[in-house]
């Protein structure tokens, strides 16, 4: 009879997983293939530390999770990840010292045979490297270590298969595809954040502009709606705005719309409570769950705070502000 391959018991990683979820169902099913006392996935973190950021292991061996390695990783042990190489030791206590300064974490946490695979990924920043070799010129994509799959036996020393050293290989390859869907999944929603800012924020005085106030009114209206709870309104307008504009310019205009909009804004308390650029130098303050005699007392607040700037204007007075509830 023919012995089978062993296969890797590894449950399908959907998309919507999270990186965590992705690293903790990779390290559950290398346990359960393995049958290994500890398994471990260490981060380059961007300072240079690596770090322990997820684990599995057997009882009573002691934990490594958050352990920073740095302090136990050699030049040449790093020169080995990079190159991709995965390191399989049957027998920690054979090895030379003089190879690796990892033997010192090995003992302190017990360790009798290991397999390291690293994670590495595209560097999208680095140019090609191209080498010379005795068959002509090749050209090898740069690739950076993003961090490693570390696989402890602790009970007893191991003879690992070329078999479970393959399947390793491709797991690692695989995992790295799922790191980097997930950083182009961060990168897109911070794309789609920034793209709606600029939706939804008014450029000059970076509060919300009208768009944006007429779906969070809709949305605060049926809320209030459904609570039963009042909602108030407060409509500003600055007072002898035009007459400012042509008499200091346009540019000393657009400052006094910015320190009237950051008053507002910091004017109000309550999370729920937004002001927004309604237009020109007309702005709205939306307050939930507040009665009109609330509105008339912040109403009150705003024109008390607009005074304390003591915006000068090409009139007698000073700017100021009419606030309508």
């Amino acid at each position: 009879m023919t012995p089978q391959t062993p296969q890797l018991s590894t449950a399908p990683v959907p998309q919507t997983f999270s990186l965590k979820e992705i690293l903790q169902t990779t390290i559950n099913g290398i346990a359960q293939f393995l049958q290994a006392d500890r398994v471990l996935i260490a981060q380059m973190m961007p300072s240079g530390e690596m770090t322990v950021v997820e684990e599995w292991r057997k009882r009573p061996w002691k934990t490594l999770l958050h352990c920073h390695m740095s302090q136990f990783v050699s030049p040449g042990d790093l020169k080995t990840w990079q190159e991709g190489e995965i390191e399989a030791i049957a027998d920690v206590s054979q090895r030379d010292p003089q190879t690796s300064t990892m033997m010192a974490l090995d003992r302190l946490f017990e360790v009798k045979a290991k397999i390291i695979v690293p994670i590495r990924q595209r560097d999208h920043e680095a140019k090609p490297i191209h080498r010379s070799t005795y068959s002509g010129n090749s050209t090898k994509t740069a690739q950076s270590l993003w961090g490693l799959i570390i696989i402890h036996q602790c009970s007893h020393s191991r003879q690992w298969t070329p078999s479970e050293l393959g399947l390793l290989s491709l797991l690692s390859t695989q995992l790295i595809i799922s790191i980097q869907q997930d950083q182009f999944y961060q990168h897109l929603n911070q794309i789609n954040q920034k793209l709606e800012e600029i939706a939804f924020q008014d450029r000059l005085t970076q509060i919300p502009n009208r768009h944006y106030f007429e779906h969070y009114f809709n949305q605060e209206w049926r809320r209030m709606a459904r609570e039963k709870q009042p909602l108030s309104l407060i409509l500003c307008d600055v007072d002898f705005f035009k007459t400012y504009n042509d008499t200091f310019g346009h540019l000393q205009g657009d400052r006094c719309l910015q320190e009237v909009a950051h008053t507002l804004k910091y004017t109000l308390h309550r999370p729920g409570d937004m002001v927004a650029r309604y237009g020109g130098e007309e702005f709205v303050i939306i307050l939930p769950n507040t009665k009109v005699s609330g509105a008339i007392h912040v109403a009150q607040q705003i024109r008390t705070a607009i005074k304390q700037l003591k915006l000068p204007a090409a009139t007698e007075k000073v700017v100021n502000m009419q606030p309508l509830v």
